[in-house]
């Protein structure tokens, strides 16, 4: 059991009636306290909700609210249809047309689940064509229902196409990608590290008087630990001192063209492949 004064002095959490170690931690952690007061939880990266069950990360089509809601970035709207309609005359799109049940990408449609076509203007309502609209390695099989198809998903993955991430299961590190040890599945970070929502990667001690920094100096963008730096998202180098060059890291496939942007990447793909790795197969009839 977890006790806790409030959201930002130390947590006990008792591992066995024998043994008991301490954990500090900041606002949205905790399950529940032994003098039964009301405590908030921690949910993984891009999970919202009461029970972390909402998934929602930004693209280029919405943004997160605080409670996961998806708000349509300019130009985009139908939230309920993860803001996929688009509203504004887009150069991107087929010269000839709009996309109907899709977006626009480099002059080609890219199609909601369950739609294919140059226009995506196709409505899938089988397992034909190869390899049919189950996403994400799902595997389509034939039915006799109105839609005459279910997709069967592999272990990480949900929904009616197979497009919803599971959350995967709390598992206890101490490295550059987290510090924390875990409660069912919710993260409790370790001593010295708080803000469960980024995995306790924000070091509580302050620099440069932390002795885990590195002796040549402290991380200018990032955290310290065990003599070097942990480097906050969009930083690299020895000192965290250096935006990341993500192209460095060749994330674009199937011959696609990598362009360093401000925090990210664009890919610019070759005909017949689309998504942000040039990684997904246009359908085109």
């Amino acid at each position: 059991m977890i006790s806790t004064r409030n959201a930002s002095m130390w947590t006990l959490l008792y591992v066995s009636l024998f043994a008991a170690f301490a954990y500090h931690v900041q606002a949205g952690v905790v399950i529940e306290s032994v003098d039964g007061s009301n405590s908030t939880k921690g949910c993984a990266k891009n999970y919202y909700g009461e029970n972390c069950d909402i998934y929602c990360k930004e693209n280029e089509r919405y943004i997160c609210s605080v409670n996961g809601t998806k708000i349509c970035r300019n130009g985009f709207q139908a939230p309920e249809q993860d803001c996929m309609l688009d509203t504004t005359p887009n150069p991107e799109c087929p010269d000839d047309g709009d996309c109907i049940n899709g977006f626009c990408r480099a002059k080609t449609c890219v199609c909601n689940p369950g739609w294919r076509g140059r226009f995506c203007h196709i409505q899938i309502l089988g397992c034909e064509p190869a390899p049919g609209p189950c996403l994400n390695g799902g595997t389509c099989r034939h039915t006799s229902g109105v839609e005459r198809f279910n997709c069967f998903c592999t272990p990480q993955w949900t929904g009616r196409y197979c497009e919803t991430p599971l959350q995967p299961p709390c598992t206890p590190r101490d490295d550059c990608s987290g510090h924390y040890t875990c409660v069912g599945n919710n993260k409790v970070c370790l001593p010295g590290w708080t803000d469960p929502s980024r995995d306790c990667t924000v070091r509580t001690i302050p620099q440069p008087n932390d002795p885990e920094c590195p002796i040549q100096g402290f991380c200018q963008q990032g955290s310290c630990f065990q003599g070097r730096c942990c480097c906050n998202q969009h930083w690299d180098g020895l000192l965290c001192s250096c935006k990341k060059l993500y192209c460095n890291d060749r994330p674009c496939q199937n011959g696609g063209a990598c362009r360093n942007l401000e925090d990210d990447y664009s890919c610019t793909c070759p005909p017949g492949w689309t998504g942000k790795n040039c990684d997904q197969r246009t359908s085109n009839v």
